[in-house]
């Protein structure tokens, strides 16, 4: 799969992607070609006098700028303090349900679940994502696909049989788009393409649970 993701993205930049491989146990190297431009001499000088330009305005802005006292205070007013706006991102009273059969994957996305304040627990496959949801019900689901004993598709259209209306986001590997549309039938609210980063997780738990009434 991660060779054919750089495939796409060779052909994307109108390049090609090749393999050399001397034999059964002997390795391959792979070889990313793409056409390239390098900018001129002055287009390099135009950039630089931009950059410049930019700086100077800077400057005599921050020279000219006289602001009152009152507008200053006004100013302060109107921003939120750091302390409402941590509270506002607060995940402190919410659990997270992660479930994938990769340990480290499994691992990594707990880590920044629990960075966030969420309670987590984690499965290794369907079947134990069935059962823990029994267990505790979880606010947010980070739901694998391709698992052993039951896969993450079958495991949500089970949840959503069984009324469930947690929010189920499907992580899987594979970008082929009939894949993820199987996610999405069987009951997932979004899915993603693996690797899923940080940025990701807390940005869906801010759409999925905080602009949710608890």
């Amino acid at each position: 799969m991660g060779l054919w993701i750089c495939r796409q993205l060779a052909q994307l930049f109108e390049g090609s992607i090749t393999v050399f491989s001397m034999g059964e146990g002997q390795g391959a190297s792979f070889r990313l070609e793409f056409p390239a431009t390098f900018p001129t001499e002055q287009q390099i000088l135009d950039s630089k006098q931009k950059k410049n330009d930019a700086d100077e305005d800077i400057l005599s802005l921050r020279s000219a700028e006289t602001t009152s006292a009152e507008t200053k205070k006004k100013r302060i007013q109107s921003c939120p303090s750091p302390k409402k706006a941590e509270q506002r991102k607060s995940f402190e009273e919410y659990h997270a349900l992660v479930v994938d059969d990769v340990k480290s994957t499994r691992l990594l996305v707990g880590r920044v679940l629990e960075k966030l304040k969420l309670s987590v627990e984690l499965a290794d496959d369907g079947v134990t994502a069935l059962a823990a949801y029994e267990k505790r019900k979880p606010d947010i689901i980070f739901m694998d696909n391709t698992m052993p004993r039951m896969s993450g598709v079958e495991a949500t259209r089970i949840l959503r049989e069984r009324g469930s209306t947690v929010p189920i986001l499907g992580v899987t590997g594979n970008s082929l788009e009939d894949d993820c549309k199987l996610f999405l039938e069987a009951g997932a609210d979004v899915v993603f393409v693996k690797p899923i980063t940080s940025g990701v997780i807390a940005k869906s738990c801010e759409e999925w649970l905080l602009s949710k009434p608890k």
